[in-house]
């Protein structure tokens, strides 16, 4: 029985430590600091590199991590000049020396200090996510549609129009004055709105409704 018990200790152990393996997540925040990509590599190794576009090149950076419960401890070394020269050129320069905490949620993880979102691979690279957006005009939520773009910035789907939303917005632009502007943090606008608050959520409101 004692033998059944540990097996199934480590079994547990084993998922725990090893669960972000191979996951990459982008960041997303409202700062001015370069959106990257962090990969866990392994149990202790993490590469964060750049967001690429067309002909953007690549570079990318080594660290160590730990995880404890439900916290990730990345360590970022200072770069030598070879590697901060590269990491300028890609605006990642910030990360040297750095150290970040994230929060591991069902599908992201969290940097409250940065007020970022880490959202995996699969789900920011998904159509919904990628197209819709939130706005709150008067209390009401709508799911506005963008369409979608390639890595050369072309078109490759057409927005699909919201007639609801365009007739509230129509609305509310003949006296703009009239209107009160809420921006919500990322990671607020997370915890409230769910993934698709990565690009931002931004409540529009009558200031005599308020």
């Amino acid at each position: 029985m004692k033998n059944i018990i540990l097996i199934f200790v480590l079994l547990i152990s084993i998922f725990v430590s090893s669960q972000t393996k191979n996951d990459s997540y982008k960041s997303f925040s409202n700062s001015t600091r370069t959106a990257h990509i962090i990969k866990f590599e392994n149990d202790s190794i993490v590469t964060i590199q750049n967001v690429m576009s067309h002909m953007s090149g690549r570079i990318a950076l080594s660290g160590i991590y730990h995880k404890v419960q439900d916290t990730i401890y990345i360590s970022i070394p200072e770069l030598d000049q070879t590697k901060m020269s590269e990491a300028n050129k890609f605006g990642l320069a910030y990360l040297s020396g750095t150290k970040i905490k994230l929060i591991e949620t069902k599908t992201e993880l969290l940097n409250f200090e940065n007020d970022a979102v880490y959202v995996r691979s699969k789900i920011y690279g998904s159509n919904r996510v990628r197209r819709k957006t939130i706005t709150f005009i008067n209390g009401k939520k709508y799911l506005v549609d963008g369409g979608l773009t390639d890595s050369y910035g072309l078109i490759k789907s057409e927005s699909k129009k919201n007639a609801k939303f365009m007739k509230a917005v129509e609305e509310m632009i003949k006296i703009p004055e009239d209107y009160s502007i809420k921006k919500y943090g990322l990671i607020e606008g997370y915890q409230k709105f769910g993934v698709l608050a990565i690009k931002g959520v931004i409540d529009y409101r009558k200031k005599n409704n308020l």
